[in-house]
C-alpha cells in the first residue's frame, strides 16, 4: 500500500474516531429513558376511552366467541404503550395491594396464584399501571393470559379507571 494512501485511511479513521467521540454524550443521553407523566385531560380522556372499550367489549363478547374480545385487547395495548414510556415494572408488593384493594376489588390484584407475575408502572405518584400475567394450561394449549389496570388517586383514594385483556402463547 502506497504511504499517501495510508495516511489518507489514518485521517479518515482519526475523523470518523473524533465525530463518534463528539456524538457520544448525544448518544448517552438518548439512552436515557423518556419519563411521560400524562396530564389530567389526558387521563380524563384516556378514562374515557378506556369506559368506550369496556363498553365495546361487552357487546363484541354477546356476538363473537372470540376471547378475549378485540377491544379489551386494544384496551391492553393502549396501556402497555403508555406504561412503556414511564419508569421500569417493578415487582408489585403486599403495601402497594393493600393501598389498592381497600378501594375497590380488582382482577389483578386478588389472589396468590404462582403462575402470575403481577408489576407496576408507577407513572406518577397519582397515576399507577398494575400488570398481571398468568401462564394458564388448557387442554389443548398453553397460553399467557395478561390484565392491566390503570389506577389514580383522587380525593377518595385510588380509583380503577380501566382494564385490558391480551393473550398470547408463551416463548420458546
Amino acid at each position: 500500500m502506497p504511504l499517501s494512501m495510508t495516511f489518507a485511511w489514518t485521517r479518515t479513521l482519526a475523523a470518523t474516531i473524533a465525530a463518534a467521540t463528539c456524538l457520544l454524550p448525544v448518544a448517552v443521553a438518548a439512552a436515557e429513558p423518556f419519563r411521560y407523566v400524562p396530564s389530567a385531560a389526558v387521563v380524563e380522556r384516556l378514562s374515557t376511552e378506556l369506559a368506550r372499550y369496556a363498553r365495546a367489549a361487552a357487546r363484541e363478547e354477546r356476538s363473537s366467541p372470540v376471547r378475549p374480545a378485540p377491544s379489551r385487547e386494544l384496551a391492553y395495548l393502549l396501556l402497555e404503550g403508555l406504561a412503556a414510556h414511564g419508569p421500569a415494572p417493578e415487582p408489585l408488593d403486599a403495601a402497594t395491594i393493600a393501598d389498592l384493594t381497600a378501594e375497590s376489588s380488582s382482577p389483578v390484584l386478588g389472589g396468590h396464584d404462582p403462575r402470575t407475575r403481577r408489576t407496576i408502572v408507577r407513572l406518577s405518584p397519582r397515576l399507577w399501571i398494575v400488570f398481571a400475567e398468568t401462564t394458564v394450561q388448557d387442554k389443548a394449549l398453553t397460553f399467557i393470559e395478561a390484565v392491566a389496570v390503570l389506577y389514580v388517586k383522587t380525593r377518595a383514594g385510588w380509583t380503577q379507571r380501566g382494564s385490558g385483556t391480551a393473550a398470547w402463547p408463551p416463548s420458546a
